[in-house]
């Protein structure tokens, strides 16, 4: 509202640089304070947790090899395509067998420390697996307090779960 206040002030007063200055710093804050409640911000690795530094070693061999293939003109034979291609191919599979391996081996050992009874251990193996630190942000409608979350789904849900008349409510 005081941005807009601003606005209407220059309209009347004239726009001089230090308005315009005090306006576009308020829009920066403004638009910053809705990212930080409304944008959820993740750890690089979260969605790619299996990656390993083989895999980033195969990938800038790809790329090279890649570069390498399209410089030639893209031949579909000879050694230049095969380099390309056998790299390729083990980017690939090495994406793959890295990615059934971390399944593997998380749940092994979800497996073990959950038979061990080894609370601690369990729990520290799950958060690893699928906690996601600060990616989560809860908030619906805009509200981020979790007792006016409930409280809205309540209301919500009370309105959804009654009769609009008196004859609908007796019936039910």
């Amino acid at each position: 509202m005081q941005i807009l206040s601003d606005l209407h002030e220059a309209d009347k007063h004239g726009i001089d640089t230090d308005m315009i200055d005090r306006f576009h710093n308020r829009m920066i804050n403004v638009l910053q304070v809705g990212a930080e409640s409304s944008v959820p911000r993740c750890h690089k690795n979260l969605f790619k947790y299996w990656w390993n530094q083989e895999l980033s070693e195969s990938k800038e061999k790809l790329i090279t090899s890649s570069k390498l293939w399209k410089e030639a003109g893209r031949p579909r034979s000879g050694p230049i395509f095969n380099r390309y291609r056998c790299d390729e191919l083990a980017y690939k599979l090495g994406i793959k067998r890295q990615r059934k391996e971390d399944a593997v081996h998380y749940t092994n050992d979800l497996h073990d420390a959950l038979l061990s009874k080894e609370g601690v251990a369990f729990w520290k193996c799950w958060k690893s697996k699928f906690k996601s630190g600060n990616c989560s942000v809860n908030h619906v409608n805009g509200i981020t307090d979790t007792a006016n979350i409930a409280k809205n789904f309540a209301t919500h849900f009370a309105k959804s779960c009654t009769s609009n008349t008196s004859v609908g409510a007796n019936r039910l």
